[in-house]
């Protein structure tokens, strides 16, 4: 299942909101525009995949791209069981 283009405005907006995480925004969106960032929905998580590698999974969305955020930074993976 790909992701649709209302998850992803949903996402954006959630992102913008949130005026603490504008590190995390920043990050996304540089990504997005250089298409590296690839999101995916399986097994009822959303996975982070940045450039071809998976990063982070949970099942919110927004959830999964702060942790995808975080793990770029610390250099690790995590992922959050059903």
């Amino acid at each position: 299942m790909r992701h649709s283009h209302y998850q992803v405005a949903l996402l954006h907006q959630a992102l913008q909101e949130d005026k603490s995480n504008l590190a995390t925004w920043r990050w996304y969106n540089g990504l997005v525009d250089s298409q590296r960032l690839a999101l995916r929905f399986t097994h009822d998580q959303w996975v982070v995949a940045i450039d071809g590698s998976d990063y982070a999974c949970a099942e919110c969305l927004y959830a999964a791209v702060r942790w995808a955020h975080i793990m770029t930074r610390s250099g690790g993976y995590i992922t959050f069981a059903a």
